[in-house]
């Protein structure tokens, strides 16, 4: 059996770093078994995209844009399939471009175009995200295997498709660069950030469902009422995806009059992330739509305390390792991070590393390897 992966909707951070991840591992599967294993991915993406390159199929940079792509595919993809002799084509996104020859295989791993109609986006994301949830519904029904990145996505899965034994269950890993232990290098990070104070953190795609007005507003009404001291800082990482939502949490971090108590620090680097869960006091999410968050398994991994709205799939993703709030209410997220953020609580980090030790990449390769070469229909 011949598989072709199709990585050339790996552009951004989720879909980079699931395959920089998984196709080291999942190429090591294929060696040792009777079954062979080829990539199809633009010249850019091999930076990243450690494979040895006899496995590789190549198309060359021009097709970055997602609409470039999904012409290509259509025009293209079966005539790639047939030449190689391909079998099935696992395409790690959930829109691809069904070739009735072989057998398709996606994932399910973003919710955001399921849910973004009960928040106020820009008028170009909203209509991203109407393509999208149409793009995707027509993806899931004439795929052959469907991968739901957790049991919140494989639910909804299930509803889409009514009953169906075609959708799979298959967590995301753990980065093992993510840990407690503290780097020699980490305050001159944080100085270089300009953080020499006691810090919450909470970081992520500054998206309307990410909810980040809440955290704002609990954290304003903690340090008015001085039910948290007022040096301990409000840190903010992620960069801007939405000018609407952007501008709306400018203004509300103005109203406040803390602005230099709340610290938007934009994208960040790796290396920079792990310092600020590190040493953050408490770590907390108040998103409302999430698959299998790299943010959460990140969080657990560094042995943060943690504070997370109580939608799914976060109690699935935390369970014990996180202390829960009313989603979408401000005054609920408040007294949950005045309980959390002082050092006097019991801590929480054994039961995040506990947690955080469920999501394995090497399990996680196996599992899809196993999906990718299963003989049942």
């Amino acid at each position: 059996m011949k598989i072709l992966i199709n990585c050339l909707s790996a552009v951004n951070g989720g879909g980079i770093a699931y395959l920089s991840n998984m196709l080291p591992l999942l190429i090591e599967h294929f060696a040792a078994s009777e079954h062979d294993c080829c990539m199809l991915m633009m010249k850019h993406q091999a930076e990243w995209l450690n494979t040895p390159t006899e496995h590789i199929i190549w198309l060359d940079d021009s097709h970055r844009s997602a609409l470039r792509r999904l012409l290509w595919e259509r025009r293209h993809l079966a005539r790639v399939a047939k030449q190689n002799n391909i079998d099935r084509i696992f395409t790690p996104y959930q829109i691809h471009t069904h070739i009735s020859s072989t057998m398709n295989i996606i994932m399910l791993r973003n919710m955001e175009p399921y849910t973004f109609h009960n928040y106020h986006y820009s008028l170009k994301n909203k209509l991203r995200n109407i393509l999208l949830k149409q793009m995707t519904s027509a993806s899931i029904n004439k795929a052959d295997r469907v991968i739901a990145v957790s049991d919140h996505v494989h639910t909804h899965s299930e509803t889409l498709l009514g009953k169906s034994d075609k959708v799979t269950r298959i967590y995301h890993g753990r980065d093992d660069a993510f840990s407690p232990e503290q780097s020699s290098e980490d305050l001159q990070i944080l100085t270089n950030l300009g953080i020499d104070y006691p810090f919450i953190f909470t970081c992520g795609s500054l998206l309307p469902y990410r909810n980040c007005e809440i955290i704002i507003q609990a954290y304003a009404q903690n340090i008015e009422q001085q039910l948290i001291a007022d040096d301990i800082r409000l840190v903010i990482a992620g960069k801007s995806d939405d000018k609407a939502y952007s501008k709306m949490l400018a203004e509300l971090i103005s109203q406040t009059g803390l602005k230099k108590q709340i610290i938007m620090l934009g994208q960040v680097d790796k290396t920079c992330m792990q310092a600020l869960y590190r040493h953050a006091r408490l770590f907390v999410t108040a998103s409302e739509t999430e698959a299998c968050p790299n943010i959460a398994i990140e969080a657990m991994a560094s042995g943060c305390r943690i504070v997370a709205s109580d939608s799914m799939p976060m109690p699935e993703i935390f369970q014990q390792a996180a202390c829960y709030f009313k989603h979408g209410d401000s005054l609920s997220l408040a007294q949950v991070m005045t309980q959390n953020v002082s050092h006097k609580t019991p801590t929480c980090k054994p039961l995040a590393l506990q947690r955080a030790a469920d999501f394995s990449w090497p399990l996680c390769a196996q599992q899809t390897f196993e999906l990718l070469v299963s003989t049942t229909s």
